[in-house]
């Protein structure tokens, strides 16, 4: 798993909790999934494609572009206090195999796509995150304090 962490964000965390965690939490989960995008979107650019149609584990054909298509950011939530959005794919069972074109094999070289992605998107993803956190508080926070 790819992580990275930026620092220095005690003025967002205090605004959160200013919002309460139902409230702080959701938006910061939508900045997370929002920011996510851009990974997603380099990852499936990136990602090699088949030069044929191939059979799937457990049965079916897979086409050329079927794991680009399997790449997805879905949100995990292990609490209410906390936020998180995975790059990951959407039928694991079947998409295993993108390791071995990752990492490569003691047959096959590898091919990563998936850390490439993240090294190009980071900024990218970074930035939206600070925009769409912005605009998410700036919204809830207006709700908050809007009297008829």
């Amino acid at each position: 798993m790819i992580e990275f962490q930026v620092e220095g964000l005690q003025a967002l965390e205090a605004e959160l909790l200013a919002l309460g965690p139902k409230i702080g939490g959701r938006a910061l989960q939508g900045a997370l999934t929002a920011a996510a995008l851009p990974i997603v979107k380099e990852a499936r650019a990136k990602v090699p494609l088949a030069h044929d149609a191939y059979r799937l584990h457990g049965g079916g054909m897979a086409t050329p572009g079927w794991l680009r298509q399997q790449i997805v950011r879905k949100k995990v939530r292990h609490s209410k206090h906390s936020a998180q959005t995975l790059v990951t794919f959407r039928d694991q069972q079947q998409a295993y195999f993108w390791r071995f074109i990752e990492f490569g094999t003691s047959k096959m070289d590898m091919r990563p796509f998936m850390r490439p992605a993240f090294e190009s998107a980071k900024q990218a993803a970074l930035d939206r995150f600070v925009a769409v956190c912005r605009g998410n508080i700036a919204k809830a926070s207006s709700k908050l304090h809007y009297t008829p």
